[in-house]
């Protein structure tokens, strides 16, 4: 499930400097986060954190006035992420100071594409929202692959093919996809994406493609011995996502969706300030956990599967090598090869 519970009351800060080092309450949106234990660690869960390092932004950049725009509120948060860095070190985040990060990184790059959108006052195309949606991606995750450009999905190959044994001249290549997701070179997951603005009958093939496509997924897990062949898979129109996952209920493979909310990314300074106040990012960061989890257990499950095949391969090389006879004895006596003599012995 990738819901979050609900926003805390209020706006998430006590409003209090404690260093009284900066204007915008950057220490306030660093330290006050959650709750704390005697040693003054976080112990809050991942998704609260990031819930509430959210709220923290919006109560001391729009609660408090202060928002008058996009650009200001890149500035702040700009800031925020300088003292965050300055506090922890680039390279030494604790887990809670690595979420916020990502997050700083996110809403900036949010505001800089909404000031200055790429594609300006035209209406965005199928692949502008691949774009933006991608980089965003890439800001979260570290392990997972995102493979765009319409590749081949290796695993629709391996039904391709079967078909093509059944019913003859039909391809065999892969279907080509829109955005993989790969963790260790095996593939995770699948993204179809469409332009904003799509008809309802588009929007509902495009489902039934992608979970076609997760089917062939599923049989390329249940190959290599992966026990979890439950599925989460995306559809994204324009910038509104809605995740589905792939599960088995008594006996029979359903599919649903995965959330009770969509997720959004803003183009806009309204939407904006909605997405600050909902649960997109946290579904997105919660959908990367999930196959980060799930990669892990079907590498080891893939290096399993190896080790099998090279197994056989090695018996079958063995079972179907032919006898060697011995060479028959030799009616002569071989040269001495230390003492050679003069002449031949017989």
């Amino acid at each position: 499930n990738l819901n979050t519970a609900e926003p805390p009351n209020g706006n998430g800060t006590d409003g209090n400097d404690t260093d009284g080092d900066d204007a915008y309450g950057a220490d306030t949106a660093i330290a006050d986060t959650g709750g704390n234990d005697e040693d003054g660690a976080v112990t809050c869960s991942d998704d609260e954190t990031l819930d509430v390092s959210l709220r923290s932004l919006t109560g001391h950049v729009l609660d408090c006035h202060t928002f008058e725009g996009v650009i200001t509120l890149g500035m702040c948060v700009v800031i925020i992420r300088a003292a965050l860095l300055t506090k922890f070190g680039p390279k030494s985040l604790l887990p809670d100071a690595a979420l916020k990060n990502k997050v700083l990184r996110i809403l900036d790059y949010l505001c800089h594409v909404i000031s200055n959108p790429p594609y300006k006052t035209s209406e965005p195309s199928e692949t502008d929202s691949l774009l933006i949606w991608t980089h965003v991606f890439s800001l979260i995750t570290e392990d997972i692959a995102l493979l765009s450009g319409e590749k081949m999905l290796e695993a629709s190959k391996i039904l391709r093919r079967e078909q093509s044994r059944e019913f003859g001249g039909l391809t065999e290549a892969g279907r080509k996809v829109d955005l993989s997701l790969c963790y260790a070179g095996i593939e995770l997951s699948n993204i179809e994406f469409k332009r904003a603005g799509i008809t309802p009958r588009d929007i509902n093939m495009q489902s039934r493609k992608n979970i076609r496509l997760g089917q062939c997924i599923q049989q390329s897990h249940q190959t290599i011995g992966l026990t979890d062949l439950s599925l989460l898979l995306a559809d994204i129109s324009g910038y509104v996502c809605v995740f589905y996952n792939i599960v088995e209920f008594e006996g029979v493979w359903a599919v649903g969706r995965a959330t009770m909310d969509f997720a959004h990314l803003p183009t806009t300074e309204g939407a904006l300030i909605g997405f600050m106040n909902d649960s997109s990012l946290a579904q997105i960061f919660a959908y990367f956990d999930i196959l980060a989890e799930k990669g892990k257990k079907a590498k080891r499950a893939k290096e399993r599967h190896d080790v099998q095949l090279a197994k056989q391969g090695v018996g079958q090389a063995v079972g179907s090598a032919q006898p060697i006879a011995p060479p028959p004895k030799s009616k002569t006596l071989t040269n001495n090869v230390i003492f050679t003599p003069t002449k031949k012995r017989t």
